[in-house]
C-alpha cells in the first residue's frame, strides 16, 4: 500500500557538512590566550606556589597548542589525500 506524497511538504535537504577548521581555530586561539594569561600570572605572581601553578598552566597551554597544530595538520593531510 503506497501512500501518496503530500504536495505541500518539500523534500528534506541534507544539511551542509560542518567545518572542522572552526573548532581547530578556537582550540588554537584559546590555547594562546590562556597561555599568555598564565605566563603573565607567573611573571606577576606573588608566592612560589602561585608561580608554580601558573607555570604549569602555561606548559599545559603549550601542549594544547601543539596538539591543535597536529590536529590541523592531520585534518589538512586527510583532506589533501581525498583531494577535496
Amino acid at each position: 500500500m503506497n501512500m501518496p506524497l503530500e504536495p505541500g511538504i518539500p523534500p528534506r535537504e541534507i544539511p551542509p557538512e560542518k567545518s572542522e577548521w572552526r573548532a581547530i581555530g578556537i582550540t588554537l586561539g584559546a590555547a594562546v590566550l590562556l597561555g599568555a594569561g598564565s605566563c603573565a600570572g607567573a611573571i606577576l605572581g606573588g608566592g612560589h606556589w602561585v608561580t608554580s601553578v601558573f607555570a604549569f598552566l602555561f606548559f599545559a597551554c603549550v601542549a594544547v597548542f601543539l596538539a591543535g597544530l597536529v590536529w590541523a595538520f592531520a585534518t589538512w593531510a586527510q583532506k589533501f589525500g581525498r583531494r577535496e
